[in-house]
């Protein structure tokens, strides 16, 4: 393990390569709650959940209610279905953006960061597009991200 980094992994079950973005659920939960507390200054165990940890991202104007339906794309737990349905219809591409933009607020804090895909290398198309979207920003915007 590298010494100093935070590390984010995926975690992956068989009916997750049914869906779009599965890699990144458990990468989500645990930036948001890692995010929460490290901006808030509060143990992880302060929050009941990664729902609780973006609601306090949002009031501390962190993240924003857009985010949390963009977020929301990939961890549905955070957001609900009339959000959720704000985002349909929109090109792939500029989904992908919206994401990356959203996710970049949280894992910008913690760096540096490693992100580790579990898997046999059966990830979504959407995931992949996700990934080299992250790849390309990151020099960037989050300089110290390994993916």
């Amino acid at each position: 393990m590298m010494q100093g980094y935070s590390i984010l992994q995926s975690f992956r079950t068989s009916l997750d390569s049914f869906s779009s973005y599965f890699p990144f659920r458990q990468i989500a939960e645990t930036a948001l709650l890692k995010c929460a507390s490290k901006l808030l200054e509060k143990p992880e165990k302060d929050f009941d959940d990664e729902i609780s940890a973006l609601l306090l991202l949002i009031e501390s104007d962190i993240l924003n209610k857009t985010d949390r339906a963009i977020i929301g794309s990939i961890l549905p737990t955070v957001t609900d279905s009339q959000l959720l349905s704000l985002l349909k219809g929109q090109n792939p591409k500029t989904m992908t953006k919206n994401i990356v933009d959203s996710l970049m607020k949280v894992l910008r804090p913690l760096q540096p960061l490693m992100l580790i895909f579990e898997g046999d290398g059966d990830i979504d198309v959407s995931s992949w597009s996700l990934i080299r979207e992250l790849m390309r920003r990151a020099p960037d915007e989050c300089p110290r991200l390994m993916l």
